[in-house]
């Protein structure tokens, strides 16, 4: 902080809960204001990915979009290197943290919106030059759907047959996905939550965590929304669909962006389909483990069971919202 950013009477308080000791997140202070947030990785491999999230909080700051703005070192650069380390400087968001209330929901339903609604001419297929240098999301199909595929096939020969469902429905999903053309493609959040947004001080709700974002379809970023609108619980016998989630998150939505024909008809696959990347990450090690123990499958599995009703009530307030504004 010193010698990348010339900070000097600075304290620093730690905010991340990783085990590892190779990353860290710090709020830094310059008493009495904060100055800003630092993300910080020792793994080289990492700096490609701080340098994409830059790119893309740099894109916001122009549109005029509320989010954190990186914070350039005395050289001029967005992210910084020191020794083995490599480190984004943002500022910092002031206010509290959101919450699962369906007032939150339904705000967080329209930070999508409007971000969704920025990348209109990706849509119409006249992206501006700003818009083409932006890299691929968590959701970006070309990479996301080969990638996913590669960890699940080569487990068929391990899936239980209790399980054989779930993993049949996966693979389906993301080959129905794979399928789907003239989905619009915008920019995407691809890990909205309200873990990961602060309502300020005035009202407003603001994303953070950008590190998964980018380019990929709009449908998949909101109905990853509409399937974590219903994991405020940790027990995941608990999970059942919420129509008045569903129908906040879609309202807030629609406040800004309406969604297509082809949107709408591919949303119970949209809203599967995290859970499908899900199982790509986890349920190759889940299959050599005592996998009627694992929580992770577990939730996989309840995810998995009430996403079709989530989709069905989606649909439902999305063609309600569209009959209403039109």
């Amino acid at each position: 902080l010193r010698e990348e950013y010339g900070n000097q009477e600075i304290d620093i308080q730690s905010l991340h809960h990783h085990a590892d000791e190779d990353r860290g997140v710090y709020r830094i202070y310059s008493t009495p204001s904060t100055v800003g947030v630092v993300r910080t990785f020792r793994q080289s491999t990492v700096t490609t990915a701080l340098l994409k999230q830059a790119t893309i909080l740099e894109y916001l700051a122009r549109c005029g979009y509320s989010a954190p703005r990186p914070i350039m070192t005395l050289a001029r650069k967005s992210v910084s290197s020191y020794e083995d380390w490599s480190a984004l400087f943002t500022t910092f968001i002031e206010g509290t943290g959101a919450d699962f209330s369906y007032a939150s929901l339904s705000n967080l339903g329209a930070c999508l919106g409007r971000l969704h609604k920025l990348s209109e001419q990706v849509m119409t297929g006249t992206a501006a030059p700003a818009i083409q240098i932006l890299p691929g999301s968590r959701f970006q199909l070309s990479s996301a759907i080969p990638y996913a595929l590669s960890q699940l096939l080569p487990e068929a020969h391990r899936v239980p047959m209790e399980i054989w469902p779930l993993y049949r429905g996966l693979i389906t999903t993301l080959h129905h996905i794979q399928q789907t053309v003239n989905l619009p493609i915008t920019l995407v959040h691809a890990d909205s939550q309200p873990h990961h947004a602060i309502c300020t001080t005035g009202g407003e709700m603001i994303l953070t965590n950008w590190g998964s974002a980018g380019i990929g379809p709009a449908v998949l970023d909101v109905s990853y929304l509409l399937l974590i609108s219903h994991l405020e619980k940790p027990d995941c016998s608990l999970i059942q669909p919420d129509a008045q989630a569903i129908a906040a998150v879609v309202q807030g939505y629609c406040q800004q962006r309406a969604l297509t024909d082809q949107e709408r008809a591919v949303l119970p696959d949209a809203v599967r389909f995290g859970i499908a990347l899900q199982g790509a990450q986890h349920l190759p090690t889940i299959l050599r483990g005592p996998w009627r123990k694992s929580v992770q499958l577990q939730t996989l599995q309840a995810c998995y069971d009430i996403s079709a009703d989530i989709a069905s009530l989606a649909l439902h307030y999305f063609r309600h919202e569209a009959t209403h504004l039109s």
